[in-house]
């Protein structure tokens, strides 16, 4: 699927503010894109700078599963993500547990607890 191709790209670059153009608006509302660019930029995850590799996509209705490794650490098995077919293309879904690292009121807390909870390289 190329849209989820285009995302990973973006997201494995570094690009992190077009990257945020591929969330859902649900997501958007969830981690404004200034909020999203620095949280990222400031608590970089341990998967930072790698690539993905996209192995299935199963369509449901309007929703596609992508099923994707990332080839250096293969060996830990694949993850899911989800997308949706809106009015303006697809959309990623960040994930209940990626969505919940937004919720503690501002950056400094949601970094705070994304350390604490081993999201950020180096923590």
């Amino acid at each position: 699927m190329a849209a989820a191709q285009q995302y990973f790209a973006l997201y494995s670059a570094g690009q992190w503010d077009a990257a945020w153009q591929w969330l859902s608006a649900a997501d958007k509302k969830i981690a404004p894109e200034k909020l999203y660019d620095a949280m990222h930029t400031q608590c970089l995850g341990a998967t930072a700078g790698m690539a993905y590799d996209i192995k299935d996509v199963t369509m449901a209705g309007k929703t596609a599963v992508i099923t994707y490794t990332i080839p250096v650490l293969a060996s830990l098995g694949s993850a899911t993500t989800a997308m949706t077919w809106t009015r303006s293309g697809w959309k990623a879904d960040m994930g209940a547990s990626t969505e919940a690292l937004y919720s503690h009121g501002s950056l400094k807390a949601d970094e705070a607890a994304a350390k604490a909870a081993g999201y950020c390289s180096g923590s």
